[in-house]
This record gives C-alpha cells, sequence and structure tokens, in this order.
C-alpha cells in the first residue's frame, strides 16, 4: 500500500509540475469516490506553487533601469523585445519580455486581488537564484501599472552576466555569463580553427549551439566598435540555454543590442507557443539574416539600425 501511495504521489507531483510549467491550474475531477478526490486533493493543495511575480515599479524606485526596445522591423514584423537592465557592480540583471506571435499581447490585465503579496520577490531575491542558473524562463513573471490598471507579461526571461575587465595576459577569464571587455578579441573562424585542433574528428557545436558541452559553454568577445561616440563590445555567447544570444554592449548603458536564436527556433507546443504562420515566416528571415549575425538594436539608441 505505501509503495502504491508513493507512486501515485511521484505521477501526481509530475503532473502538477507539468500543469504549472504551461501556466496552468492543477484541477483533480473524475474520480470514483470522494475518500479518491480528497487524497488527490490534499496532495495537490501542497504541489502547486503560486506564480511568483517581480513589480517593476518597485525595481525602478530602488535602482537605476536601462529600459530599450529591440524592434523586430528588421524581420519583417512590427513587434519588439522589451528589454530592462539593471546594472550593480559586477551583475548585470537583463530582463526581457519576449513578443507574444500568437495573440499580440505582450501583457495582460490582471486584477490586483490575483497577485498576493508574499508572491512578489525582490532584486536580491533573483540574483541569488541566478547565481546558481543564470537563466530563467517563465519562473518569475515582470508586473507593472499604468495608470490604475496592472499588467502581467506574458513571458519574461531573466538572465544574470557579470561585468569584468581584465587582460587575458593577466588571467583567463571563463564561463558561460562573463562579459570580459578587457579579453583578446576572437572572431567565429579563429575559434573554429582551435577547436578543430582540439577536437578534429568532432562537429562544430558553435555553429547551431545545442549539445555543446557544459565544460565548452563560454562567452567570447569578439570586436569593439565606436559608434555614435560609444564603445559598443560584441560578445558571442555559446551555451545551450534559451535567452539573449550574441549581444552588444555598453558601459552605463548595459546591453543594447542582441539576438534570440533560440526564440526563433521554437515551435508551436514549446514552453513559447506561437502561432505557426509567423514563427515560421520569422524563422526563414532569421535564417537569411543569420549568416551576417544580424542584431537586434535599442530604438531608443540606435534609430538608424532599425
Amino acid at each position: 500500500m505505501k509503495i502504491l501511495i508513493t507512486l501515485i504521489f511521484c505521477a501526481c507531483v509530475s503532473f502538477a509540475q507539468a500543469q504549472i510549467n504551461s501556466n496552468s491550474l492543477f484541477f483533480v475531477t473524475n474520480y470514483e469516490n470522494a475518500n479518491s478526490y480528497f487524497f488527490f486533493s490534499l496532495i495537490s493543495s501542497h504541489i502547486v506553487v503560486a506564480q511568483k511575480y517581480i513589480s517593476l515599479e518597485e525595481l525602478n524606485s530602488k535602482y537605476d533601469i536601462k529600459e530599450y526596445n529591440f524592434s523586430l522591423s528588421s524581420f519583417g514584423i512590427e513587434r519588439a523585445f522589451e528589454v530592462y537592465n539593471i546594472e550593480r557592480g559586477e551583475d548585470l540583471l537583463l530582463i526581457t519580455i519576449l513578443p507574444d506571435l500568437k495573440n499580440g499581447n505582450d501583457w495582460i490585465e490582471v486584477q490586483k486581488s490575483e497577485l498576493q503579496e508574499e508572491n512578489f520577490v525582490s532584486y536580491r531575491y533573483l540574483i541569488d537564484k541566478l547565481e546558481v542558473n543564470n537563466n530563467l524562463s517563465n519562473k518569475y513573471f515582470l508586473v507593472k501599472k499604468i495608470g490604475n490598471q496592472i499588467f502581467r507579461a506574458r513571458y519574461t526571461n531573466l538572465q544574470l552576466f557579470k561585468i569584468v575587465n581584465l587582460s587575458d595576459e593577466d588571467i583567463h577569464i571563463s564561463g558561460k555569463n562573463v562579459l570580459n571587455l578587457g579579453a583578446k578579441p576572437i572572431i567565429k573562424e579563429q575559434l573554429y580553427a582551435k577547436y578543430k585542433q582540439q577536437f578534429p574528428d568532432k562537429e562544430f557545436l558553435f555553429e547551431n549551439g545545442f549539445g555543446i558541452p557544459s565544460y565548452l559553454e563560454s562567452v567570447y568577445l569578439y570586436d569593439v566598435q565606436l559608434i555614435n561616440n560609444e564603445q559598443v563590445y560584441f560578445f558571442w555567447i555559446f551555451n545551450t540555454y534559451g535567452g539573449i544570444g550574441n549581444l552588444a554592449y555598453i558601459k552605463g548603458k548595459g546591453i543594447v543590442a542582441g539576438r534570440y536564436p533560440y526564440y526563433f527556433s521554437l515551435k508551436t507546443g514549446g514552453k513559447i507557443a506561437v502561432s505557426n504562420d509567423p514563427s515560421y515566416l520569422l524563422r526563414k528571415v532569421w535564417d537569411k539574416n543569420d549568416t551576417e549575425n544580424k542584431m537586434m538594436w535599442a530604438k531608443e539608441l540606435f534609430p538608424e539600425s532599425q
């Protein structure tokens, strides 16, 4: 009997987690008797975890936030990624609101009664979580107020980057989220040559970004340019996580451009369910521009790049 209960409990946990991840509620119905219903209801009451939220209003009151819109106009659609940079010391918290290509609603109106105070998390809480896993998608949702209305982001992606400025000659810096401004630039062709020297019989995994072993995950500075009197640092990001891929960074202004290759790769039924038509069309445009390393730029800073 104990074994049976344990198996049932594990099944319920797995089912509940799947439902939570898809932003659905966990309901238990159609059981043969009231005792069974009570048993499963009791389990589910302990399993269901309330959604966690981030208050944009609170963040704005405490921190200097650099907010940008990365326009998708160059990819054939008049939408944008909403991007929020919070840079403190060596930590850069990047909050990205991914556009909802299926319904066109990036923000969902909610009632104040739906948002319990204990379900809001602080900046420090997020940093601690991201120190363990530096990319969290749809685990915490940004909430903002417009007048008397309250809105929750449909899709929120969080990433933590470490900003350092150390010469490669002084110390070797490696890590899947470290932006080293003092690194010696290396382009993909150079990396390919080095990779093939070490792994002559293996596929160059950095071409598609999938299946990269954790010990090879890293960030590479590949160029530094003066644009609009700003020193812009360009980085390749090689890991198997979602979120922003290659990016451009400016001191004091944060991440001002980037690419989201995983977002364009998703199909209906994935974590971010986009409709077949726009995702397919965008994917075709993405593939066409991918060889050029085309990025989306903050239209507030670089209107000429739209």
